[in-house]
């Protein structure tokens, strides 16, 4: 069995300069039901505000700076579960200062 069968939205991160911001994407219905076709739809551009990454930092302060988003983010999205575990399973084997500055 998938682990995300009842995903009802998504956060999509991405690098803007010097911020890192979230895009909101979640199924469009007033009634959320099991069912096997979900369609996501575009939501917002941000769910919290910017965060500012620090511009000569470490990959290490990077990578903090991005869960500090994405904790903001769970604070914005009140009665919604963000599962963090998979960028908290490979957040210290990424190069985010390559990813940043590449």
């Amino acid at each position: 069995m998938w682990r995300y069968n009842e995903i009802i939205g998504y956060l999509r991160l991405y690098f803007l300069g010097t911020q890192v911001r979230a895009e909101y994407w979640r199924v469009n219905r007033k009634r959320i039901v099991r069912t096997r076709r979900k369609i996501f739809q575009f939501w917002t551009w941000k769910v919290a505000p910017e965060t500012e990454l620090p511009v000569n930092g470490s990959s290490a302060e990077i990578y903090k700076a991005v869960q500090e988003h994405v904790e903001s983010c769970r604070a914005a999205l009140k009665g919604r579960f963000v599962d963090t575990r998979q960028l908290t399973t490979i957040g210290h084997y990424i190069d985010w200062r390559a990813l940043l500055h590449g």
